[in-house]
């Protein structure tokens, strides 16, 4: 990850597709911004709506070197314990009840 977290800010350098799983439905999310905001606030725009998600829980950044993410809760990703890095398709970031999985890290057409 990016020594300074602004160092990763910028135009979507990906299409990041996400889905949530653990809710009583898959929820499917496709960024529109190069930051998201994840949690249950109706600030977010990932919003999910579980009492064990944080009103923000974390952020994620697209930019030139990639997408990272910066937990503002306690979260997992693949199951070890984390505050930031970056990101791969494949990827699991888990936190309350719910788990975030990284689908897709196209490259924009």
């Amino acid at each position: 990850m990016a020594s300074n977290t602004s160092e990763m800010i910028g135009t979507p350098a990906q299409n990041m597709v996400l889905e949530v799983h653990g809710l009583h439905e898959v929820i499917s999310f496709t960024a529109s911004s190069s930051k998201v905001l994840v949690g249950s606030g109706a600030n977010c725009q990932l919003r999910i709506p579980a009492a064990s998600v944080a009103p923000t829980h974390c952020f994620l950044i697209q930019g030139p070197r990639g997408t990272a993410f910066r937990a503002v809760s306690p979260l997992t990703l693949n199951g070890q314990p984390a505050t930031d890095g970056l990101l791969q398709t494949g990827d699991r970031l888990s936190f309350g009840d719910c788990e975030l999985v990284v689908v897709s890290l196209a490259a924009a057409q």
